[in-house]
């Protein structure tokens, strides 16, 4: 499976479902990498402003994803779950939560990061 034109000089992802034979599926589904960027208040100024969704950035789709655990909670539920079980319905998100060991590890591998777009 592979993206469209515009997306081309990202890499391929894949779409495997295993099926057995009583009927337990087992999908695992294209993954995409996206991007979503919100603009400081200073660059805002400047008259940067936030990529409109579903438009293309360096070959990678722009996503708005939301910026609290009550936006997350309605994102996973409208868009996040249908997006991967189409014929999914009733799904209820009970709750959405913030994972202390989660965060430190992303914090960790972005640090490097963060430090090169600092320099």
């Amino acid at each position: 499976w592979w993206a469209g034109a515009q997306t081309f000089n990202i890499l391929p992802s894949r779409d495997i479902k295993v099926i057995a034979q009583d009927g337990t599926m087992v999908h695992i589904g294209p993954g995409i990498g996206a991007v979503d960027f919100w603009p400081s208040a200073m660059t805002q100024q400047m008259g940067i402003q936030r990529p409109a969704e579903g438009t293309i950035d360096n070959g990678y789709p722009v996503i708005h994803y939301p910026g609290d655990l009550d936006g997350w909670k309605t994102w996973i539920a409208t868009r996040g779950i249908p997006s991967a079980w189409p014929g999914a319905e009733q799904i209820v998100v009970e709750d959405v939560v913030i994972v202390p060991e989660l965060t430190q590890l992303a914090q960790a591998q972005l640090e490097p990061i963060r430090r090169q777009q600092a320099q």
